[in-house]
């Protein structure tokens, strides 16, 4: 079970979700196989498995025909296995290590939640 499940909407994002997911893999979390990406189009397309080919533990889920944003973060939410939640905007990058500052962060101060 992996430890952070991030959660993906895409819409029109084959050009952009591939790295925005290496940019939220390029941690020790990922590396140790404690991230699971959630991949969750809501443009009809079928692009998004081969846009995440190679890429260790993602999941893309059947694509749905723009039913928005919110119900497509909830798709990804029941197909997530991870004890924390992370959203991401499949156009979106952060910065290398990031998702290990952030659970670091939770877990140091026994916090249920952390924006940033």
């Amino acid at each position: 079970m992996p430890l952070v499940s991030v959660l993906i909407p895409a819409l029109d994002a084959g050009h952009t979700v591939r790295a925005a997911v290496e940019s939220m893999l390029d941690c020790d979390l990922a590396r140790a196989g404690e991230v699971q990406v959630v991949v969750a189009p809501d443009d009809g397309s079928m692009q998004y498995d081969a846009c995440m080919r190679g890429l260790r533990g993602v999941l893309v889920l059947e694509p749905t025909h723009r039913v928005g944003p919110g119900p497509s973060r909830t798709r990804a939410r029941q197909a997530a296995a991870g004890a924390w939640l992370t959203l991401l905007d499949a156009d979106d990058l952060v910065s290398s290590g990031y998702l290990d500052d952030l659970v670091d962060l939770a877990q140091r101060t026994g916090a249920a939640c952390v924006f940033s």
